[in-house]
């Protein structure tokens, strides 16, 4: 929420000439970008009453980067303090995934957090094999809230690959450490298109040679690449 300059004037017009901040004062400098991280949070942890603390906080922390875990150490409440992690651990994700993942583990939506960074690297690894990918799963598979995280990657990767129109294998597993949990993922990204995708669409994509969605033996699968044919009185010829 970005206040307008009109309710920010509002705000300042609030302040006293006393050392204290008032709430006002508090809530101006939640809302001021050219404030420090540190003093927004401070000034709204200083808030006696709680709603309008966590009012405070939830402006602070969509208005300013948090840039250190000792900045939501400044936090008293759980769910902020919670909130305050997320956001850092997805600032931390790209330069230092392993410090992204332990970041989470502080945060009172840890399970939440993980997921965001799983889904979030898998998004903007479309265009690399599993082998390219496999070293910073491994990462994210080391975090202690999301021991299922490597099949959580693979089946939004290969989901995504799929909208993308782009060739998803399972043999591409076959080569990794980690086989299994590629291989699960796989076989949930697969259960979950076919059955989001109507046979109809199937027939489409399959008739117009698009490497999404294949027939084998009458059901729909993921290519595998290896051809089949749509003689078997599931789709037109």
């Amino acid at each position: 929420m970005i206040l307008s300059s009109l309710t920010l004037g509002a705000l300042l017009a609030c302040q006293s000439p006393g050392s204290e901040q008032t709430d006002g004062e508090r809530f101006a400098m939640a809302a001021d970008a050219g404030s420090s991280a540190p003093e927004a949070l401070k000034g709204c942890q200083g808030m006696a009453e709680l709603e309008s603390r966590g009012d405070c906080l939830s402006l602070a922390l969509s208005t300013h980067k948090v840039s250190s875990r000792a900045e939501c150490e400044l936090i008293e409440s759980e769910r902020w303090s919670g909130e305050c992690y997320f956001l850092l651990a997805e600032s931390q994700r790209e330069e230092d995934l392993t410090q992204a993942t332990s970041t989470c583990s502080l945060s009172s939506y840890a399970r939440e957090c993980m997921e965001h960074l799983i889904r979030s690297e898998a998004s903007i690894a479309l265009e690399k094999s599993p082998m390219e990918l496999q070293e910073r799963v491994a990462i994210l598979e080391g975090s202690p809230v999301a021991t299922d995280a490597g099949v959580i990657f693979w089946q939004e990767w290969a989901t995504l690959r799929v909208a993308a129109d782009l060739m998803v294998t399972r043999s591409d597993c076959s080569p990794l450490d980690d086989k299994e949990s590629c291989i699960v993922g796989m076989k949930r990204a697969r259960k979950k298109l076919v059955r989001d995708a109507g046979l109809e669409n199937r027939c489409e994509a399959f008739a117009e040679g698009r490497a999404l969605l294949v027939l084998s033996d009458g059901r729909a699968v993921l290519n595998t690449g290896v051809p089949a044919s749509v003689g078997n009185g599931v789709c037109p010829k």
